[in-house]
């Protein structure tokens, strides 16, 4: 990257991205590894509808689920 791409670039927080995030690390919080895949279940397809809603896609939701060092 040349410096001036680093002197211009919009630094400004990505809000849709950051609510994305934190939604998944809750998901991750509700879920601890003990927990039983059927029960976790429930809270990924709520994880999911509330992705829907807001029209997240699923590029989106894997990007997030690479970058967010939760576990």
């Amino acid at each position: 990257m040349e410096m001036d791409d680093l002197l211009y670039t919009d630094f400004t927080p990505d809000h849709r991205r950051m609510d994305l995030y934190e939604r998944l690390d809750l998901y991750y919080q509700q879920t601890p590894d003990e927990m039983d895949n059927l029960t976790s279940m429930g809270y990924w397809k709520d994880f999911k509808r509330w992705c829907d809603e807001r029209d997240y896609t699923q590029e989106e939701i894997n990007e997030a689920k690479r970058n967010l060092s939760v576990r």
